[in-house]
Order: C-alpha cells, then structure tokens, then sequence
C-alpha cells in the first residue's frame, strides 16, 4: 500500500505544472538594416495574470546622424481583466482595449494576409544556462511571387526552468501574449515557459533576441497601473 501511494505522489509531482513566472525579464534584440544597426533593450515585468512591457531602441550605428535612443509605449495586459492598456507617454492617456477586440483583430489581419503558419518542436538544446526546447516557426505567403521571399523561418528556444509566462517575447517590439494565433500555435506544439533566444533572417539581416537576465521577485502593484495624470480612454476597436 505504502509502495502504492508513493508511485501515486510521485506521479502526480512528475506532472504537475510549471510554476509561474513573476518576476523581471531581460532581453536585448541585435539587428542591422541596410548599414543601420539596433539594438532594442526589452523588460517584461510580470505577476500573476499581468504583464508590463517596456522597449527602448538605441540606434548605434547610422548613416543618417549620431546614435539616438527611442522609447516604445508602455504595454500593460491583465489577463483577468482581459484588457490591453497602451500609455502614450506625449499625450498622457492610458488608451484601454478589451483583449477580445484585439484578437478579432489579429485574426482579420491574418486572414488578409494569406499567409500559413506552422510550427515543429526540433528537440531540446542547452543555451546558456537554460534547458530549451527548440521550435521552428515556418510562414508561407502565396500570394508573394517568389518562393524565398514569400518563406519565413524563424527559431525559438523555450524553457521551463524559470516557470511559466503569459506572454512570449518574439522579436523587436514583437510578443505573442497569451490566447493569440501564435502562441497558441506554439503551445500546441509543446512550449511553455520563458523564451531564452529567438533567431530570424540570414546574413546581414539577422536578427538575434537573447534574455540577457532575470529577477525573480514581487513586484508592486503600480507597475501594472497608469501613473498619476494619465486619463484612461476605453477603445473598443483599434
């Protein structure tokens, strides 16, 4: 019976869920276009079911001018709440949309483009410190003429080691938050967790996206709410 009872618990501690995230992630973004090189500094702050994104892109090499720094729009999900909440920083206004909305449009978006989406685990690989499993994420467009302009790969490393999150980083101001065509096409493709590096392009055109640290800790709730002298606007579509 004893025997019984032990195969029982460690049974169910073998499958029990990851844990999830809260905490601090740090990503850095690396790409150059055309003799322009970025690089975009990304933080996802999470807790619960909400999450907080900041993005700045330092320009470091131009052939226009100096280098010079550009700040992205706070993003703010709630996930319970199922609402998006942009903070326009030069108008002051905290502009609020249902998390419906935005997924009706996401798929509208899709659905002009034409494109097909699939994605295929490649097995499990170490990066850094991580455990990953590697996903390979392939777009065919048909109503592009020429095959390899019309074909996109990119590679996504994912791993559990750090517990769950609502929400993926993707790319340069690019996130698949929970419930979107993307990341439901990569959780049932087996990926959960925290993306550790992601990969698109060739050449000089590639783009390299690392998480580059971390911090696991409580956050307040002001990190998930509009500062003092936002009004909030509520958008039903964007």
């Amino acid at each position: 019976m004893k025997s019984l009872l032990f195969f029982l618990l460690f049974g169910f501690l073998f499958k029990a869920p990851t844990s999830q995230f809260n905490g601090v992630l740090h990503y850095e973004s690396d790409y150059d276009l055309g003799g322009s090189a970025d690089k975009v500094l990304t933080t996802i702050y999470e807790s619960g079911s909400k999450v907080r994104i900041e993005s700045t892109n330092i320009n470091t090499k131009s052939p226009y001018g100096p280098p010079g720094t550009k700040d992205q729009d706070v993003l703010i999900y709630d996930f319970d709440k199922q609402t998006e909440t942009h903070l326009q920083a030069n108008t002051n206004r905290a502009i609020v949309t249902p998390y419906d909305a935005v997924l009706e449009q996401q798929q509208k978006m899709l659905e002009q483009s034409g494109a097909t989406d699939s994605v295929e685990s490649a097995g499990t690989e170490k990066v850094g410190n991580y455990n990953c499993t590697h996903f390979i994420m392939t777009s065919v467009n048909p109503k592009i003429k020429f095959a390899k302009l019309g074909t996109g790969k990119k590679d996504i490393s994912i791993t559990k080691d750090l517990g769950s999150c609502h929400l993926w980083y993707a790319g340069p101001y690019l996130y698949y938050p929970e419930g979107t065509f993307m990341q439901k096409k990569l959780a049932d493709a087996g990926a959960d967790g925290v993306v550790v590096k992601w990969q698109s392009g060739s050449g000089e055109l590639l783009t390299t996206d690392m998480l580059n640290g971390y911090g696991n800790k409580s956050l307040p709730s002001s990190t998930f709410t509009p500062p003092a002298g936002y009004t909030s606007h509520l958008i039903l579509m964007l």
